[in-house]
């Protein structure tokens, strides 16, 4: 092999280990990853499960990569496969991370991220829509400042849940709970920034506001 040619590889190899590790980056924010708490609960629409193991729920916040939940069936329109965080109290958040994959080359999915104060009426943060492919995406969503501290954080599938694989979710904030909130959740005020890691690096930045 050439000198040149070996040159080439190895900044090949180089690139692509720094697109790799953009991919699998965790987030670090000033908060703490709420999901980590010891009074936080999972609860999920469904689980798959093959042979004597499920890919429960409680893999997507463990903590580790390797693992996941799957939801077990294919969402369509509005019947979403969903996880719900139970956070014990409220909290204020700094930012919401979903690490996702899909077990096909590419699956069209619809990611809905919605927060309650009492679990039961929802407030969007963000919809998603796009694909998954082999290598696990980060997105992420920053809540403003302002945003009424909530005690329940909802990710929901829709489309391609059959395939899709949710393999951490990171809800960043205050670790103390924030007796602010006075149960009623309004519209998030302010702006949320969105990024969707894949691959290939940063596949793209908008900004939304509410």
């Amino acid at each position: 092999m050439s000198s040149g040619m070996k040159t080439f590889c190895i900044l090949t190899l180089i690139i692509l280990g720094a697109l790799f590790t953009t991919s699998m980056a965790w987030a670090s924010y000033s908060g703490v990853n709420l999901s980590q708490l010891s009074t936080t609960t999972v609860s999920v629409s469904g689980e798959k499960t093959v042979g004597d193991w499920t890919f429960a729920g409680e893999y997507a916040v463990d903590g580790d990569i390797t693992t996941w939940w799957n939801p077990g069936k294919k969402g369509n329109g509005s019947d979403f496969s969903w996880l719900v965080l139970d956070l014990g109290e409220c909290h204020e958040l700094d930012a919401i991370q979903v690490f996702a994959d899909s077990r096909r080359r590419r699956d069209t999915f619809s990611l809905l991220l919605s927060t309650s104060v009492d679990g039961k009426s929802w407030t969007p943060v963000e919809w998603l829509k796009g694909s998954f492919s082999w290598w696990t995406s980060s997105f992420l969503a920053l809540v403003d400042d302002e945003t009424p501290a909530v005690q329940y954080v909802k990710v929901a599938l829709a489309d391609g849940a059959r395939h899709s694989r949710i393999r951490e979710i990171q809800v960043w904030g205050d670790a103390a709970p924030s007796s602010s909130s006075n149960g009623s959740h309004a519209p998030l005020p302010g702006s949320i920034w969105f990024f969707g890691s894949a691959v290939a690096g940063l596949a793209g930045v908008r900004r939304i506001v509410l």
